[in-house]
C-alpha cells in the first residue's frame, strides 16, 4: 500500500466531545517503559504488542477500525481484509511538546484519528507522513502504511486544552 488514505468525519461532534472529557479522566503517562524513545508529551497506553491494558477503550477503538474499513471500501477502493489490531496508544499535544518523526515497521498499517473537539488550522498541529501533510480535523481518521515516517506537527498556540490523537497499529 502506497497510499495515505483520509476519512472523515468517523465520529460526530458530540461523541468527539463525550470521548474527549472520558479520555481526559484516564490515567496518562509523561514516559512509558514500551516506548523505544524518550517521551515528552503525555500518552495513555490502550494496548501494547496485543497485551489489553484497557480493555473498555481497546473495544471501542477497535470497532473503529471496522467503520473505517467500510468506509475505506465504499469511499477508496480499498480493504484492509483479515486484520488485527496489535497496539492503541493515545497522544495529548500542547505547544512546548516535542516530537521525532517514527514509524511502527512491526506493524502493517497505522490509523490515526484526530480526537480533539474544537480546531483551529492555525494552531498548527497537523499530521506530517512522509512529505504530506494531514490537517488537524476533529472527528477524522488517516491510514497510512507502518513503515511510513510520521510525526504530529507542533502546535503553535497556547491552548487551553489538549490536542488529543490515537494511534491504531494494524497487522
Amino acid at each position: 500500500m502506497n497510499n495515505i488514505f483520509e476519512i472523515k468525519n468517523v465520529l460526530n461532534e458530540y461523541e468527539i466531545k463525550n470521548i474527549y472529557n472520558k479520555l481526559l479522566e484516564e490515567n496518562w503517562r509523561i514516559d512509558t517503559p514500551y516506548a523505544p524513545i524518550s517521551i515528552y508529551h503525555p500518552t495513555f497506553k490502550v494496548s501494547f504488542d496485543k497485551m489489553i491494558f484497557n480493555p473498555y477503550w481497546f473495544g471501542f477503538f477497535s470497532s473503529l477500525v471496522s467503520s473505517v474499513n467500510s468506509t475505506l471500501r465504499k469511499e477508496k477502493n480499498f480493504d484492509l481484509g483479515f486484520y488485527e489490531v496489535k497496539s492503541i496508544t493515545l497522544n495529548a499535544q500542547q505547544k512546548s511538546d516535542k516530537f521525532q518523526f517514527h514509524d511502527h515497521r512491526n506493524c502493517k498499517h497505522t490509523l490515526v484519528g484526530f480526537l480533539t473537539p474544537e480546531w483551529d488550522q492555525s494552531w498548527g498541529g497537523s499530521l506530517q507522513i512522509q512529505n504530506k501533510e494531514i490537517q488537524f480535523s476533529p472527528g477524522n481518521f488517516v491510514l497510512f502504511p507502518g513503515n511510513d515516517l510520521h510525526d504530529a506537527m507542533p502546535v503553535k498556540v497556547n491552548l487551553p486544552f489538549w490536542r488529543i490523537s490515537v494511534g491504531i497499529f494494524i497487522d
